[in-house]
């Protein structure tokens, strides 16, 4: 279990109180699971591997990857994008086994400015599968 930082750190900005983080796949590009993240109420929508987290008024900050493999070699981008209403995280990974005994399971790891005292860092609920490309 490993740590992967992003090649900079950027402020995500804030759109209509929701920050999206897309995660997407080479496997099944045009449906990327979706992170909206809640410090405080995560709330998993569905078993579709969306997850929804309700922003709160502080800058939102992305901190990192966190990979549940023995090695990192799936992961080949990491990379914000912004325009003038959002940011997009893009994390591409892929399975190189291509089986479902060999999950890629992750977190995604934000932090949010001037949240509390102590800067406490915020992330997805542990973990989240994100390949499955047999099914």
């Amino acid at each position: 279990m490993s740590t992967v930082q992003a090649l900079n750190t950027e402020t995500l900005s804030k759109t209509n109180e929701y920050v999206t983080v897309t995660v997407t796949l080479p496997t099944n590009p045009n449906e990327p699971a979706t992170f909206v993240f809640n410090p405080s109420t995560p709330v998993v929508l569905d078993g579709s591997g969306k997850v929804k987290y309700i922003i709160t008024n502080e800058d939102v900050v992305f901190v990192g990857a966190k990979f549940y493999r023995d090695d990192d070699d799936s992961l080949q981008s990491v990379k914000i994008e912004t325009n003038a209403t959002q940011s997009i995280l893009t994390i591409t990974a892929e399975n190189e086994s291509k089986t479902t005994d060999d999950d890629i399971a992750f977190k995604v790891v934000v932090a949010a400015r001037d949240c509390d005292a102590d800067g406490a860092i915020f992330q997805s609920q542990d973990p989240q599968i994100i390949c499955r490309p047999n099914e």
